[in-house]
């Protein structure tokens, strides 16, 4: 699965981690579960990194821009982005760093564009990150994939 081509990054480079913060869905939630088998941290859920709230769209095909669409029953992108960076804020405002947040593809887009200026940010399914704070010379968070490795095994088609 997915999920245990996340786990070799995790336990290579998940020393001094503090605790898993992970949206509450159940795709999160059970795969910060499974990563926690090796990190025996304490896993917190926080409702505000749940993906964005598609409404009557839920399931359908998406197209061309659908993510940055605001159409009606929708949550806002506007909304949308405060919401999850509010969590993020709350997230390292209670616990200390580093931690490992486990949430969705739209909440990770959402984090490399407002904290790495990145407009049209992607990653695949179960793909760690690691987000760190600007430099002295810098006003953009870095992001950098934690395990940069791909092999034919963790790389999907």
């Amino acid at each position: 699965s997915m999920t245990r081509v996340a786990i070799r990054p995790v336990r290579r480079n998940g020393q001094g981690l503090s605790r898993i913060v992970t949206s509450p869905l159940k795709r999160a939630f059970e795969t910060a579960e499974i990563v926690n088998r090796i990190l025996g941290l304490s896993v917190s859920r926080h409702a505000g990194l749940i993906e964005r709230a598609f409404g009557p769209h839920e399931g359908r095909q998406w197209f061309s821009g659908f993510v940055d669409a605001d159409l009606e029953g929708m949550e806002s992108v506007s909304d949308f982005t405060t919401r999850i960076i509010n969590a993020l804020d709350e997230v390292l405002t209670r616990y200390p760093a580093p931690v490992l947040i486990v949430c969705h593809g739209g909440v990770y887009r959402a984090f490399a564009q407002v904290l790495c200026a990145l407009p049209d940010a992607r990653a695949a399914n179960c793909v760690p990150f690691r987000f760190d704070p600007p430099g002295e010379h810098s006003s953009h968070w870095r992001i950098t994939p934690v395990d940069p490795v791909r092999t034919e095994e963790n790389t999907a088609p």
